[in-house]
């Protein structure tokens, strides 16, 4: 995706395996339900509210209408396909494997979906992808699995209030999340790896990017295209055959706390359109084979450090300097790099809660005003995990 998002820009403040499966018989265990037995089931297509009724639930959020414990393997293109309705519904612990799209959701404004726990594998056919919803509100995606899919594990387009927490996308032929024109949006403790080009996609979106784990995905790890006031922090981003984050058109975002580590050209690409995005308290750990600099900047207007605090940035290569350089036609530089990493192999170090308080004087505030409102928000939806 790279079309230009034409959107509202929203200051957010931020907080804060692989798995083998094989389909033997009339039912299965899904492995990532506690032996779950799984009943072998068509594929299912809901077309108008009246379809759900074969399905226990009355689509309230209090009884969603229930699509559970199915094994959907088939050649069709699409395992559950659900458009135009308006009830709450949840997708838990099924297995599919079909030729093209496993779920495809569409055209829910009304409504609110759940998709928990369930794995969707082996799209074969060209643009094939796991999870795809486009145009709804009111979305938790929770504990899923998506892999081996031509193009993505997941896409997801024009949603209103949407929760991506603890999935694992792996092995997908473009992406492993594409996220785009979201409207408060949460992504947290997501792993993405060894997907063919970027581990997370976001365009024009509204989230905070929180806790996820981006490594060995083919390029970027991490590729950000007109984002704004958003917050990306506590990320470990590694291993990525470019960039470990790559920054295009971003404006006014936050980054803090993330380790860049082993990315094979950069750890954090800033492009010319960037600009007054604030980096710093991030590790950066030998993000160049060539011995450039670990971070370029082509914007305008970014800064590499926290003036107040006089903090910047932990670079593995400072060799000594009281300053680093960071490449590229901004001319920039972190004036106050820090001695010691905040991160330690993914790990908060010892320093992380002191510096935190010491940055960020209101910091437990935020994050508390964060969490309540999010579950405020989400209550309905998140009390039935």
């Amino acid at each position: 995706m790279t079309s230009s998002w034409k959107r509202n820009t929203i200051i957010l403040l931020c907080v804060s395996i692989s798995l083998t499966f094989t389909v033997d018989g009339e039912t299965t265990v899904n492995p990532n339900s506690e032996n779950t037995l799984l009943i072998s089931h068509n594929p299912i297509e809901i077309s108008s509210d009246e379809d759900f009724l074969v399905f226990p639930g009355s689509g309230t959020y209090e009884d969603p209408y229930l699509i559970e414990n199915y094994n959907i393997t088939s050649s069709t293109s699409f395992g559950i396909y659900i458009t135009s309705t308006t009830k709450q519904f949840l997708i838990r612990n099924c297995y599919i494997d079909v030729s093209h799209t496993s779920i495809l959701i569409e055209n829910m404004v009304d409504g609110g979906a759940r998709i928990e726990n369930n794995i969707c594998v082996s799209s074969e056919e060209e643009n094939g992808d796991g999870i795809v919803i486009y145009v709804a509100k009111d979305v938790l995606i929770e504990d899923n699995i998506c892999s081996n899919h031509e193009s993505s594990g997941m896409v997801l387009v024009l949603i209103y209030n949407l929760v991506l927490k603890n999935n694992t996308c792996y092995a997908n032929g473009d992406s492993g999340m594409s996220i785009a024109v979201i409207e408060n949006g949460i992504i947290y403790e997501n792993k993405c790896f060894e997907n063919g080009e970027k581990g997370i996609y976001m365009g024009g979106t509204d989230a905070i990017l929180y806790n996820n784990t981006i490594s060995r995905n083919g390029e970027e790890g991490a590729y950000l295209e007109e984002v704004s006031g958003s917050a990306i922090m506590n990320n470990t981003i590694e291993g990525n055959g470019l960039r470990g984050m790559k920054l295009d058109s971003t404006i006014g975002c936050l980054l803090n706390f993330n380790l860049f580590k082993d990315n094979k050209v950069r750890g954090l690409f800033l492009d010319d359109e960037c600009e007054r995005n604030r980096i710093y308290l991030n590790d950066f750990l030998n993000n160049s084979l060539d011995g450039r600099s670990q971070g370029r900047d082509e914007g305008r207007e970014n800064y590499w450090y926290y003036e107040g605090g006089k903090k910047g940035n932990y670079w593995d290569d400072l060799k000594g300097d009281s300053i680093y350089y960071i490449e590229g036609k901004a001319n920039n530089f972190d004036l106050y790099p820090i001695e010691e990493q905040v991160v330690l192999e993914g790990k908060e170090s010892e320093r992380t809660s002191s510096l935190i308080f010491e940055v960020f004087p209101f910091f437990t505030i935020i994050l508390m005003i964060v969490y309540y409102e999010t579950k405020r928000n989400y209550q309905q939806i998140i009390d039935k995990n």
